[in-house]
């Protein structure tokens, strides 16, 4: 025991602590480097699926992986297993899924992008069958993958379905008639021809079309939430630069109305993009022009007491200015009426002040002088 512990400190401590370092660089990715991403690898061509080495493929793996350059991030693509990808990325063992779909479990529990592909849906079914078309699809037993379940189901509630793991399963039990037809994304079309079955080699098989298709969206757990949102906005740039094209027409089917349907997908992107900036721009006029009224409204509110109180002090001014012209004018009539009394009367009068001395000297000297003689 002793000297272990001494060994972990001696000469081959540096040998030591070096592995234990390694190792931890291979344990936990992203912790050094770039950032890492766990997202599950399917097998399904030409989206998804392992290559004669082992290394990832397929048209989703490659528009991920360009994405994630452009952000330097690093995808470490992890195989399938028995849990469902909810579960894992509920549980944190996955961090995104590439070509998810869109539930109103996963809008509430998980960060669901925009769509940044996808694929039209097309019913193969036995000649003689009963489902030719898609109104027969009601009441009839297809098969197809979960993900367009989703979508079938939420139009016709009263189908039931298999899920095998395979579009060429999905296909085979359709010919075996354990079901129906078979519900598949056009993507895969050019595999199932190549991938001829045994089950199917003696049935004749029919298409027909269906009205929806399969959405591909980034599916994330909340804690990457900014990080998938970045890659989706890569993703658009890929699209108005033409990688995204180039990248499709390696892979998959691409068809003049998926092109268009692409520059469509990117107008209302754009589209949207205004009508965020114009609603901002209005929010932010209204509250100035609300903000503004409330101002006015106010002013106008103290400029009115203002006046008021000016209206009313100019009223007590003119009645005071009114009461000090009538004190003044009763003032002078009386000083008039004392006047002419003091000149006319024919007595003498005198008015001491009240300092002791005499006023009004006029009448007290006519008190002097002599009175007029009779003629």
């Amino acid at each position: 025991m002793v000297e272990n512990r001494i060994m972990l400190f001696g000469p081959s401590a540096a040998i030591v602590w070096r592995s234990a370092v390694l190792s931890l660089v291979v344990a936990v990715p992203g912790l050094f480097g770039q950032p890492t991403l766990r997202v599950p690898l399917g097998n399904a061509p030409p989206t998804e699926f392992r290559g004669p080495n082992g290394e990832a493929k397929g048209f989703a793996v490659a528009v991920l992986e360009e994405a994630a350059r452009r952000e330097h991030l690093r995808i470490l693509w992890q195989p399938n297993t028995e849990v469902s990808n909810d579960d894992a990325l509920r549980a944190g063992k996955l961090d995104l899924v590439v070509r998810g779909y869109s539930t109103p479990e996963r809008l509430r529990d998980f960060y669901v992008s925009e769509p940044w592909w996808w694929s039209d849906l097309l019913g193969v079914a036995p000649v003689g069958s009963k489902v030719e078309q898609e109104s027969d699809i009601p009441r009839s037993r297809l098969s197809m993958s979960v993900a367009v379940a989703h979508q079938i189901l939420g139009q016709y509630p009263t189908v039931t379905y298999r899920s095998p793991s395979s579009t060429k399963e999905m296909v085979e039990l359709a010919c075996d008639g354990s079901t129906d037809a078979a519900i598949v994304e056009t993507i895969f079309l050019r595999e199932l021809l190549l991938s001829a079955s045994p089950k199917c080699r003696d049935v004749n098989l029919r298409t027909f079309d269906i009205g929806a298709d399969r959405q591909y969206r980034l599916v994330a757990r909340r804690g990457v939430t900014a990080t998938a949102q970045a890659l989706r906005a890569r993703i658009d740039d890929m699209a108005l630069d033409g990688t995204l094209a180039k990248l499709a027409l390696k892979d998959v089917p691409f068809s003049t109305l998926q092109v268009e349907r692409v520059a469509e997908l990117l107008r209302e992107r754009v589209r949207r993009a205004r009508r965020r900036v114009w609603t901002i721009f209005g929010t932010m006029l209204a509250a100035v022009s609300l903000g503004f009224f409330i101002w006015l409204s106010r002013s106008r509110n103290k400029l009115r007491a203002v006046n008021n109180q000016l209206t009313a002090a100019q009223l007590v001014a003119e009645i005071r200015l009114s009461g000090l012209l009538q004190a003044t004018e009763a003032q002078r009539t009386s000083e008039q009426r004392l006047a002419t009394i003091m000149e006319t009367v024919p007595v003498g009068i005198i008015v001491i002040g009240t300092n002791g001395l005499f006023t009004l000297p006029i009448p007290a000297r006519r008190m002097c002088s002599s009175p007029p003689r009779p003629s």
